[in-house]
């Protein structure tokens, strides 16, 4: 498949423990691979933003989650972040309103 300007993390599943090897990327949009055997298969494309762009950078976070940060290139270009989790069941995107920075 096409990736451009690809990031790479190793993530531990917190419910298994079962390490997953994300790959972040442009191409569709910013887009996410991940893989269960250490690359040799592969799901996705899961597109995060259809927006060109990308050059994304990931860190595990301390409940688990993780923090991708890109940009979007074009008129209206900007940087953006967003939160998700990845485990056995796929990623879910967590919502900006429920993120408690806080308790963090």
């Amino acid at each position: 498949f096409m990736a451009h300007n690809i990031y790479f993390l190793m993530h531990a599943d917190n419910e298994t423990g079962d390490e997953i090897l994300l790959m972040a990327h442009r191409i569709p949009g910013t887009a996410l691979h991940y893989s269960f055997d250490y690359g040799r298969t592969w799901v996705g494309p899961i597109q995060l933003d259809p927006a060109g762009g990308s050059c994304p950078s990931m860190t595990e976070l301390p409940d688990g989650s993780i923090y991708i940060v890109f940009y979007r290139e074009g008129p209206d270009s900007d940087i953006c972040g967003m939160r998700f989790r990845a485990g056995a069941q796929g990623i879910e995107i967590i919502p900006p309103e429920t993120w408690d920075v806080a308790a963090e």
